[in-house]
């Protein structure tokens, strides 16, 4: 892009995003964070130390690549499937749609969505979009980092929906 195109680009993409509410959904690491008992703690280690004399500060993190707020590749459950390196960036930009079951899940922690929820989105907004992704919001991150309560017991989801694929395959 030349300067003229990217001032351009800036200037076309303000009125779109002013007002709007951005959430930062991620959680920062820590040790000691709840995670799936199989795996190891967080290891932190200052490599280097402004305090000390070093000029900056950098640490070394060793992490199991499933914690915290990530995306899971298809190549994370299929066989085959994509990894994250393979799926380009213009792929992930989708329309959103958010089911929110989290006064249900106040009651009930094991809680699941249904087409009920997708048929009361669809009657507020409109038909799910072809290719959209639809997240769940439940209401555990108010839960975090209590350990305690991530650990239900229940493995199962009641529903699948598959409001739309972009691609026919995993691969």
């Amino acid at each position: 892009m030349t300067d003229n195109a990217t001032t351009d680009f800036w200037d076309g993409l303000q009125p779109l995003i002013a007002g709007r509410t951005f959430a930062d959904l991620t959680h920062a690491f820590h040790p000691g964070q709840p995670h799936f008992p199989a795996f190891p703690d967080e290891i932190r280690e200052a490599v280097f130390d402004l305090e000390n004399g070093d000029g900056f500060t950098a640490h070394r993190y060793s992490i199991i690549g499933q914690w915290g707020t990530h995306v899971d590749p298809p190549s994370h459950f299929i066989r085959g499937g994509r990894s994250l390196d393979q799926i380009p960036v213009g792929d992930m930009i989708l329309p959103l749609v958010i089911l929110d079951i989290s006064e249900r899940v106040k009651a009930d922690p094991d809680a699941t969505p249904t087409v009920a929820d997708i048929h009361a989105w669809e009657t507020r907004n409109g038909t799910v979009p072809t290719g959209s992704f639809v997240a769940l919001r439940t209401g555990w991150s108010r839960r975090w980092p209590m350990p305690t309560p991530w650990r239900t017991g229940t493995t199962k989801a009641s529903v699948t929906v598959r409001a739309g694929r972009r691609r026919p395959s995993p691969s």
